[in-house]
C-alpha cells in the first residue's frame, strides 16, 4: 500500500487558493450588495412611477452578474479549477442539451420578466386581474411576480403564466371603472318604481361619480341609468350603470347599494324573487 506525502509547499499553495477563492467570493458578494443598495437608493428618488419596478429587476439582474463574474475570476486563476474546467467543457454539449430541457420553464419565466419589465403591461401598485385573480402587484422579480389579493393574500404568479394570459389592469390610463350593479325583482313588482330607487340610491352614494356633460344634464340625462337586462324564470333582472374612481371604492359602493336596496324594496313592497317550485299530486 502507498502513502500519500504532501510538500509544505503544495499544502501552502492549495490553503493559498482555497484562501484567495474564498476572498474573491467575499467581495464579490460585498460589491453586489452595495450595487444593490446604490440602485434601490437611487430609484427612490425618481419621480417616475415606473421606476420602482424598472429597477428592481435592474438591480436583481446587477447582483447576479457581479456574483456569476466572481466565480468565474476566480476559477479562472486557480490552476487546477482551470483544468478542471477544459474537462468539463468537453462534454458541455449533451450537458447543454439536458439543461436546457430542464430549464426551459425557468428561462422562459425569466425572459417574460424582461418582456414585463420592457413594455409594462402593469406596474407594481397596479391593481390587475389576471386568470380569475384580482390583486395589487407587489413584486415583480427574474421568475414570478407577487399579487396581493383582497384577503391580504399573496398570491406567487410565475411570469410565463402572466406573459399568456390576457390581463385586466385597472390603473392603465384611468383609474375610473364602471360598476355594474345587478337586481332582480318578482313579475308582480313594479318595474318604474324599482328602477327610480336603484338609480336614486347609486347616484346618491358619496363614491359616484358624475360623468354626465353639461348637455346630458339640460336634456334630463340621469347620472345613474338602469336597464332591464334579463328576463329571468323567477324574476327580472334590473342592471345600474354608476362610475366610481377605483376598484376598491366599486366593491364598497356596491356593497352600500345591495343592502340599501333591500331596504328600500322592502318599504315599497317591492320583491326579490327566489326561486319557486310547484308541485302537482295527481291521483
Amino acid at each position: 500500500m502507498g502513502v500519500l506525502f504532501i510538500s509544505r509547499e503544495q499544502l501552502a499553495s492549495s490553503l493559498g487558493y482555497i484562501i484567495f477563492f474564498c476572498i474573491v467570493l467575499a467581495i464579490s458578494f460585498f460589491l453586489s450588495r452595495i450595487a444593490s443598495s446604490l440602485i434601490k437608493r437611487y430609484a427612490k428618488r425618481q419621480d417616475d412611477p415606473d421606476a420602482l419596478m424598472r429597477f428592481t429587476f435592474l438591480r436583481r439582474m446587477v447582483s447576479a452578474i457581479i456574483l456569476l463574474f466572481g466565480v468565474g475570476f476566480a476559477i479562472y486563476f486557480i490552476p487546477s479549477l482551470r483544468q478542471l474546467a477544459i474537462s468539463l467543457f468537453a462534454g458541455a454539449g449533451i450537458l447543454a442539451i439536458v439543461i436546457g430541457f430542464a430549464s426551459q420553464k425557468s428561462l422562459s419565466n425569466v425572459v417574460s420578466g424582461m418582456f414585463i419589465t420592457i413594455y409594462k403591461p402593469y406596474r407594481i401598485g397596479d391593481t390587475i386581474a389576471v386568470n380569475d385573480m384580482v390583486g395589487v402587484v407587489e413584486d415583480i422579480n427574474f421568475r414570478h411576480t407577487v399579487i396581493r389579493n383582497f384577503e391580504n393574500i399573496r398570491v406567487i404568479i410565475p411570469n410565463g403564466i402572466i406573459a399568456d394570459a390576457a390581463i385586466e389592469n385597472r390603473n392603465l390610463i384611468s383609474t375610473d371603472i364602471r360598476k355594474h350593479i345587478n337586481v332582480s325583482i318578482s313579475y308582480e313588482s313594479n318595474v318604474d318604481k324599482a328602477k327610480e330607487i336603484l338609480s336614486r340610491l347609486c347616484g346618491e352614494h358619496p363614491l359616484s361619480l358624475d360623468t354626465r356633460s353639461q348637455e346630458d344634464i339640460e336634456n334630463g340625462v340621469l347620472k345613474v341609468p338602469v336597464l332591464v337586462t334579463e328576463l329571468l324564470d323567477s324574476g327580472v333582472n334590473l342592471r345600474a350603470y354608476v362610475w366610481t374612481n377605483s376598484p376598491l371604492n366599486a366593491w364598497r359602493l356596491s356593497c352600500d347599494v345591495h343592502e340599501q336596496v333591500l331596504k328600500e324594496f322592502r318599504a315599497n313592497n317591492i320583491e326579490i324573487p327566489y326561486p319557486h317550485r310547484t308541485v302537482v299530486q295527481k291521483k
